[in-house]
Parts: structure tokens; sequence; C-alpha cells
């Protein structure tokens, strides 16, 4: 009995949100939201565990564009786009409401064209993150929630599509360009469904580009993508002692980007998605997951983004 109310706690604070992956607008880089209150880290500690180790693998197939007025455009007959991302993520409790993570992307990119095929594999951009819990969830006081604040930045070790010399862009995997994002995540739990509200800031860095696709340009500029705005609405059910289903709504919004100082017309980028999964619990350590991402039914809403879906598959492994 002890054990099935322990696994319980534990269930709910794991499995907040679902994972789910954040494709940037510009660039086949893709990095992690995680699974238990927002932010990069994919590995996010409840109360009562030291560390975790996790790994999420997703498929996704972009099936057509839609430009920054909102207009649709399919890719053209027989052109495929997809991308396989794979994240290895660590977390660990440094004190009582400390804890840190780390994430790490592995992306491969294939593309088939009218008589080519395209693939590439390679190392993207890392995450770090800190995250801080000013309360804890206690079932005693009905309307305070588990309120956490987290910080991070995302390091540009990736090939981008400055320093790629392929002119497909088929082993880009990172945005070159450093990121720093921060963020507060609400919860609540009311047996059996947990309510989640996260909300984040990412604010790119400006950096100098001398060179594209590999080559030196005559004139060197500055550029510094759009801040980007997002929000994430969550239920959770359980069902059971090992079992819970999620669903939620994601809200992204990436303003224009600056060139030289000036804004880049045309560069900002909207995106509204539903979010999906099935967790089984096996233990108090360990948890498997299947998620979905669609804009279904928020189609007019995108803006300056790729048309897909994606489904991701994920296993995390938790100490105390």
């Amino acid at each position: 009995l002890m054990f099935v109310v322990k696994a319980r706690s534990f269930f709910f604070a794991l499995f907040g949100f679902p994972f789910c992956i954040l494709f940037i607008a510009d660039s086949s880089f893709a990095s992690p939201c995680c699974s238990g209150g927002g932010g990069q880290s994919i590995c996010v500690l409840p109360s009562e565990q030291r560390y975790q180790l996790g790994v999420s693998s997703s498929y996704k197939e972009t099936l057509g564009h839609f430009d920054p007025y909102g207009d649709y455009a399919s890719n053209p007959a027989g052109t495929i786009f997809r991308t396989f991302l794979t994240v290895f993520g660590a977390a660990y409790r440094v004190s009582e409401d400390w804890q840190a993570g780390v994430s790490l992307p592995v992306v491969t990119n294939q593309q088939h064209f009218t008589g080519k095929d395209l693939s590439a594999t390679g190392v993207g951009d890392p995450s770090v993150e800190a995250r801080y819990t000013l309360w804890e969830d206690l079932s005693f006081l009905k309307y305070r929630p588990k309120l956490s604040f987290y910080g991070g930045l995302r390091l540009p070790f990736g090939k981008s599509a400055y320093d790629s010399p392929d002119i497909y862009g088929t082993n880009v995997v990172g945005d070159g360009t450093f990121t720093a994002h921060l963020g507060v995540n609400a919860s609540k739990i009311y047996d059996p469904l947990k309510i989640s509200l996260d909300s984040s800031f990412f604010y790119p860095f400006e950096k100098s580009i001398s060179k594209m696709r590999g080559v030196e340009l005559s004139s060197p500029f500055l550029l510094r993508g759009g801040n980007r705005f997002q929000l994430i609405e969550n239920a959770t059910y359980l069902a059971g002692s090992h079992w819970s289903g999620s669903i939620g709504l994601k809200q992204q919004w990436i303003l224009q980007s600056s060139l030289n100082g000036g804004v880049v017309d045309g560069s900002a980028a909207r995106l509204f998605s539903t979010i999906a999964g099935i967790n089984y619990f096996y233990n108090a350590s360990w948890m498997f997951g299947v998620n979905y991402e669609t804009p279904f039914p928020f189609y007019r809403y995108l803006a300056n983004q790729p048309y897909s879906q994606m489904l991701a598959f994920s296993i995390i492994y938790g100490g105390f």
C-alpha cells in the first residue's frame, strides 16, 4: 500500500506534460520540450527523485509550408522531407529546491527529390537548464499549485546553414546561435486529474554572419532571430496505477528577425497545435511514453511554418 501511494504521487508529478518537439521555423534543427514541466530538458525531477536519465525518439515528415500570410503550398510532387530526432537527457537534484538538466539531440535528415536521395546525421545543439521549485503541490491547499521557474541556454554546436556547404541543407542540424530561455510552470492535482500551464520566453543572441553555406561573404552582416513566446496548456488523467493519458494545446509566436539592426519583413512566425500522449508507469523508476503533435484543427493560425505531424517515443529512468 505504501508503494502504491508513493508511486501514485510520483506518477502525477512526472507525467504533467507529454513530450513535444518544437521545430524552429527557419531550420531543420529540433529541440525538446520536457515531459514534466516545460523548458528544454527532457528530464524534470519530482520531489522524491535524485536523478533521471531519459531518451526520446521522434519522427516528423514535412508535407508543405505555410507562408508569412498563412497561405499553404504543398511540396512539389515526388519531394519528401523527413526528420528523425533522438534526444538524450539527464537531470540531477543539486538541493531540495534546485535541479540541473542537460539535453543532447542527434538529428537525421532525409530528403528525396526526383532522381536524388539525400541523408545526413549529426549532433545538434545541446541545452543546459536549471530549475527552482518555489512551491510544492500540497493536497490540503486546494488553490495553491506547484510552482517552478527555469532557465537555460542552447549552445550552437551543431552544423548550421552558415557553415554547411550542402546546398540542400541536408546536414543542417543546428541554428548556429546561442539562445537563452526563461519559463514558469504551474500545476495542480485534483485526483485523478492534473492541470498544468507552462509559459516560456526564448531569446536568440545576435550573430555576425561572415559566410553562408560555407562560402565567405563579401559583406558580412549582423543577424538576430526573433524572440519566441510559448504557452502550453495540458490536462493529464490517471487511469489506474500504471497508465495515464494527456491532451493539451501549444501556442508559439516568433517575432520578426533583425538584420544589421533593421527588421526583416516577413520573418515572423506563428504555430498553434494539439498535443496528446499515453504513458505507461512500470514502477517508481521506469516510464514509457508515446506522444503525438499535430496542427489540427488550427491550420488557419499557422504562418511561416512547415506543415507536419510528429510522433515520439520516450523512456525515462529515475533514481532515488
